[in-house]
């Protein structure tokens, strides 16, 4: 049976998207103990907790291969792009109008972002001295070290739309 700590600490997990140490401290840890996060993802109260979320879940229809196909759908996110055509070549002027779609960029990173935080691939945050002080150091140091390549612009072009007026 869990622990009112170990329940207010799940729900907070939910709230803060994953911040296992913040989730512990909002609960009411102390920070000492926010700094192990094992002594409660490994608890079996919170283990419990765990498990009777994800039967809930279940039971209202939202199962890992359902979340997976979500996820799949939104990396492949489309957004309709209007192109107007303006003929004056006969001396009448014909506008025609037609929708294609394109990657819908800013939809696709939101679902990347939720894939990569539901696969743990986004690191626990690392608050101690030293990693805070490495940090610092990296910031301050930044154009001594070695530098990854620049993004181009061609890198960075972006999806523009067309009005094509012809005369």
């Amino acid at each position: 049976m869990a622990t009112q700590k170990q329940l207010k600490a799940a729900e907070k997990l939910v709230e803060n998207g994953g911040n296992v140490s913040q989730a512990m401290v909002d609960a009411g840890y102390s920070e000492a103990t926010a700094h192990t996060p094992g002594k409660l993802t490994n608890s079996q109260g919170f283990k419990s907790v765990v498990e009777e979320l994800q039967h809930e879940l279940g039971s209202v229809g939202v199962t890992p291969k359902r979340i997976a196909r979500v996820i799949k759908q939104g990396l492949a996110a489309k957004q309709p792009f209007k192109i107007i055509t303006i003929d004056k070549s006969d001396g009448d002027t014909k506008v025609s109008r037609k929708t294609v779609e394109k990657a819908d960029h800013k939809t696709r990173h939101m679902y990347l972002d939720t894939a990569v935080k539901v696969m743990g691939g986004y690191p626990q945050q690392d608050t101690s001295p030293t990693t805070l002080i490495l940090a610092q150091f990296k910031a301050q140091m930044g154009n001594y070290m070695e530098d990854e390549p620049q993004p181009t612009k061609a890198d960075n072009a972006q999806e523009a739309e067309v009005v094509r007026v012809e005369a």
